[in-house]
């Protein structure tokens, strides 16, 4: 039977769910995709550099009810006492606002590919071109206090699209005696909040969810270096009174000659650029080694607490701090002055992209060295196979970041997290 040169598939769902008011409770979903085999069609099927070629494409839509039971209606809660009459009496109330109207959130997810083996299946290549666009995102909205001090609603508000590249390549090929394959994947992905209808989230005073920026930017005052001397600080737009030669120098973004919050900007992000691996098998008569790496690339995190400012709360100093920190000596140290974190925390603690720290990263997942062990001595122990190992885990890492593991929660402002472990091992394996 040949194989087909044209490829279609249809799906359409209707959903409904019991998390919305009756009239919002259906949903429709479709997903389509095509597919073209041009290794079938003969301007290529003579062609010998050509195993196999597929263009293909599809569009899809998937709903989301991911939300508490009645999210659509006033709940009354019990619990709450009132004063009546100088007794104390049980009551109930309504502690939150609901929005009657929520229906589904939807992501559209539009895809284009290419799938290609060249070459007697030598290299394997696929490469998809996405465009995923979230709308009617489900998420609670606050309220001013002064509006009884009631809880906000669920609303469908806010519209979010990811588009990216996907990219994976495959190389296998023997040479005499030694076979080999070479792998690589990358992702790279753009993030952006395109609709919030007005609203600015901020993320306690380092985060910030805007119109036209990656979600959970950082929103922090921009630096510019350590101050030299009392004339540099008096020639600056005031900071503190308590500023000093070897503090931080701000930026004065909005120029009304003084830094504080309304100076602030976006820059950085916790999401990556993008994300890769690679890796390779070799095979040589008897021994074999493989490994596989994996990395990060543009992203950044924001480290705080013991080891990150010192004498954070009556504890400590590092090393770095004590050794490069400034001095008039040392006026181009990487540090600013020695002092404790509470002493400074509105000088040279402020947030600001001072120490915002590029967290990416290369790193060694997994390497292992084997030997197979000829099959004319294992005959007569019964032993179909034998292969001893060599292994290890985590045993390279990349990265600007020597104080802590960098693959972690880049959100994550301390340095408690357990960091990945280095291990190794050694063994065998046997087949009966």
């Amino acid at each position: 039977m040949e194989p087909s040169k044209y490829l279609f598939e249809a799906n359409f769902r209707y959903d409904g769910s019991s998390r919305f008011a009756e009239g919002n409770q259906w949903g429709f979903f479709p997903s389509l995709s095509v597919g073209w085999r041009l290794d079938q069609e003969d301007f290529l099927a003579s062609q010998d550099w050509v195993s196999a070629l597929k263009l293909r494409g599809s569009y899809g839509v998937l709903g989301n009810q991911d939300i508490p039971n009645f999210s659509y209606v006033n709940l009354i809660q019990t619990g709450h006492e009132y004063l009546f009459g100088g007794n104390v009496g049980s009551g109930v109330a309504v502690t939150s606002f609901r929005d009657p109207n929520i229906t589904w959130e939807t992501t559209k997810i539009s895809n284009l590919g290419i799938d290609a083996s060249l070459l007697n299946n030598r290299f394997d290549i696929t490469i998809d071109l996405y465009d995923k666009r979230t709308d009617d995102i489900l998420r609670p909205v606050n309220l001013p206090a002064q509006v009884g001090n009631l809880g906000g609603p669920i609303k469908n508000i806010g519209s979010v699209k990811n588009v990216g590249l996907d990219l994976g390549i495959t190389h296998r090929n023997r040479v005499g005696s030694l076979d080999y394959g070479i792998n690589l994947g990358l992702n790279y992905n753009i993030n952006e909040v395109t609709n919030l209808n007005g609203e600015i989230i901020y993320g306690g005073n380092k985060f910030i969810t805007l119109e036209g920026y990656p979600i959970d930017s950082y929103f922090v005052l921009e630096s510019d270096g350590l101050f030299q001397s009392e004339a540099e600080i008096e020639a600056n737009p005031f900071q503190n009174i308590t500023t000093k030669p070897g503090y931080i120098k701000y930026v004065d973004q909005n120029n009304d000659n003084v830094i504080n919050s309304d100076d602030r900007k976006v820059t950085g992000s916790v999401l990556p650029d993008y994300t890769y691996s690679f890796g390779f098998d070799l095979s040589y008569r008897r021994f074999s080694l493989n490994a596989f790496f994996q990395g990060v690339k543009g992203v950044n995190t924001y480290p705080e607490a013991i080891i990150a400012m010192p004498f954070w709360f009556a504890t400590s100093v590092t090393e770095r701090w004590a050794n490069e920190s400034w001095t008039p000596e040392r006026p181009n140290a990487p540090l600013p002055i020695l002092t404790s974190y509470e002493d400074s925390q509105n000088d040279n603690f402020l947030t600001s992209d001072f120490w915002l720290l590029d967290a990416s990263y290369l790193r060694l997942k997994n390497i292992q060295l084997g030997y197979t062990v000829p099959e004319r001595f294992l005959s007569k122990i019964g032993v179909s196979r034998c292969m001893f190992f060599v292994n290890g885990q985590n045993v390279l890492t990349f990265s600007k970041m020597n104080d802590f593991d960098p693959e972690r929660n880049v959100k994550q402002a301390n340095y408690y997290e357990y960091p990945s472990v280095k291990m190794y091992t050694a063994g065998i394996n046997l087949t009966f």
